[in-house]
């Protein structure tokens, strides 16, 4: 079975206005990293009913479900219009919102359906975890996507109200009565034993290739929250232990073990290790709850500024809904963004990362709402912005107020002039789009020698002197914008980005 789908995010102007009711979309992206374990539907669930507009879902019900609670069929009747293409799919995700993590589900690969009215069936299944939670009832969300045929635009979501009863799969509780026969598998987030994670197979979403990059490497750090447990002897189990200040956690006759800087895999081995000498043959379950040590930086014109925990997979889209949306404002009687979407950048370790902002919230470009990593920085410049940036070999780099009469050459003299490393000769200019600048080129030495004149500056502009020579403008776009991102940063954060080089 092919890996489950994500469902896009509202494309163009649909997209803009989620952005603004914020509380819509913060619950639309409610994720989190761990799935739980299986589920049985209250057999006295009623029929939810939804008259079909144009293009939706409506009665949806609940037809039957797997032995062993780890899958349920949905049944629900269709409307579609055909305005988005001959085909369009249909995808349930259910929602778990009792929890204190919430967590998101997908079905199979959903239902193709054609122009027209019908009933389709497909199946959600809920997997595996080793979380302790005890079974419960719960009402959750279903929300039902109606997408076109290639994926790329919503076409109708309609959320449903279900009650579900969360227990626990029978081959759980008998794999804790078999010790493996092989070493644990080597997983970035969790360490489930073998027989679980095989009888689980079919079912895993959590694969290495489905985490975001930095996930599959990643250390912990202080405030980190995990539950550890020894395969075979549940009554030993702890849950919510926080790595301390030290970067210490302690288990068992495992005292003051150093987890900063370590992966779950390294930290299970490690406690392994201290336990072998009190324990026979002790196999260590690390399960991580909480990622509190990874940051990242909203900045700019979002109504919620600062710093953020990385505690799961994040794209940045979510992200903006968790900052609660773009800062609007009104030019005459129009609602207007208050964010610069075309200087808009994401900066990673001192480079600016390749998104194009304006496709993925003007047009709806879905490649470009790419995960978040630690020590990201998302910043958001306001429209508004009256300076020119100066960056590079110059004395005092940084913003310059705009004046009218403001040119590349009187802006390096008024910041102090060059530094001793400067390359004089020739100077870039960027204007417009990060992503789709123009570029040019002055010839200082030209200009002082009165034998060209001075280029006039505009608002927004960067002003980039480079410590060597140059031939083609396109050689120093990336270092220049990256300088751009980096100054941005400090402005507002007051830290050092280093840049890479």
């Amino acid at each position: 079975m092919r890996a489950p789908w994500r469902p896009p995010t509202l494309p163009g102007r649909r997209l803009r206005l989620a952005l603004c009711l914020l509380p819509l979309l913060a619950g639309l992206f409610l994720a989190g990293v761990c799935p739980r374990a299986g589920a049985q539907t209250a057999t006295n669930a009623p029929t939810i009913s939804h008259e079909p507009a144009g293009s939706g879902v409506f009665n949806l019900r609940v037809v039957s479900q797997s032995p062993d609670n780890s899958e349920v069929t949905l049944a629900m009747d269709y409307s579609y219009n055909g305005l988005w293409g001959p085909t369009a799919r249909v995808l349930p995700v259910v929602e778990k919102t009792a929890q204190k993590d919430a967590s998101l589900w997908f079905g199979s690969d959903g239902a193709v359906v054609k122009q027209g009215q019908g009933t389709i069936t497909t199946r959600v299944k809920y997997f595996f975890d080793e979380r302790q939670a005890p079974p419960e009832i719960t009402t959750d969300t279903i929300s039902v996507w109606m997408l076109s045929g290639d994926g790329h635009a919503v076409v109708a979501v309609t959320p449903f109200s279900q009650s579900i009863t969360w227990a626990h799969p029978q081959f759980r509780l008998a794999s804790r009565q078999v010790p493996p026969a092989n070493p644990l598998p080597a997983t970035a987030m969790s360490n489930t034993p073998p027989d679980s994670a095989t009888a689980a197979g079919s079912f895993a979403v959590d694969s290495p290739t489905q985490r975001a990059p930095w996930q599959q490497h990643l250390t912990l750090g202080p405030g980190d929250v995990l539950d550890l447990a020894l395969f075979g002897e549940p009554d030993l189990s702890r849950s919510d232990v926080a790595v301390g200040p030290d970067g210490r956690v302690s288990y068992l006759e495992a005292q003051d073990i150093l987890a900063s800087g370590l992966t779950i895999d390294q930290l299970r081995s490690r406690l392994d290790e201290e336990l072998a000498k009190y324990r026979r043959t002790p196999r260590t379950i690390v399960t991580p709850v909480l990622f509190r040590s990874k940051k990242y930086y909203m900045l700019g014109q979002v109504s919620s500024n600062g710093v953020f925990t990385l505690d799961r997979p994040l794209t940045i889209v979510e992200a903006v809904a968790r900052a609660r949306g773009l800062e609007t404002g009104f030019s005459g009687h129009n609602l207007v963004e208050l964010a610069d979407l075309s200087r808009t950048f994401l900066e990673r370790h001192g480079r600016r990362m390749p998104v194009d902002f304006e496709k993925l919230f003007l047009q709806g470009d879905l490649s470009q709402n790419i995960p978040l990593a630690p020590d990201d920085y998302l910043y958001f410049p306001p429209t508004a912005l009256r300076e020119i940036y100066l960056l590079g070999e110059v004395k005092l780099p940084g913003p310059v107020p705009y004046t009218e009469d403001l040119s590349a050459v009187r802006a390096i003299a008024d910041r102090g002039g060059f530094t001793d490393r400067a390359w004089k000769s020739r100077i870039l200019v960027i204007r417009g789009s990060l992503n789709h600048p123009e570029s040019f080129v002055v010839n200082v030495a030209a200009v002082l020698a009165a034998r060209q004149s001075d280029f006039r500056l505009q608002p927004k502009d960067i002003v980039y002197v480079n410590a060597r020579p140059w031939i083609k403008a396109e050689e120093l776009l990336d270092a220049a914008t990256s300088a751009f991102a980096a100054s941005a940063v400090i402005f507002w954060t007051g830290a050092h980005v280093p840049l890479m080089r």
